[in-house]
């Protein structure tokens, strides 16, 4: 694992924003970008892609998740229209595939 600043503005921030499975998203007080850190070196995860575990399942496992994932997404974007009626929406780091 190796720690890391901001991707955006290089700023360094301490505060965790949320934990999950081990990882821990900090976030900017610079920008409000949502970064992990610690994360995975390259080497572990090229592994983690190699063997078919990014994201701890399998390839498979992963694609057969897919009406579970749709699901995901419309609750995701039925909050979203909450606050943003029209216009286009960009997912940044696609995390769980679920857009």
């Amino acid at each position: 694992m190796e720690s890391v600043k901001c991707l955006f503005c290089n700023n360094e921030s301490k505060e965790v924003f949320w934990q999950e499975n081990g990882y821990i998203g900090r976030k900017c007080h610079n920008c409000n970008l949502i970064y992990v850190s610690p994360r995975p070196e390259e080497k572990e995860m090229a592994l983690l892609y190699k063997i078919g575990k990014a994201g701890g399942v399998s390839t498979k496992e992963h694609i057969n998740y897919s009406y579970g994932k749709e699901l995901i997404a419309k609750h995701a974007l039925s909050i979203i229209k909450k606050y943003k009626t029209r216009g286009n929406i960009l997912e940044v780091g696609s995390g769980g595939d679920n857009f």
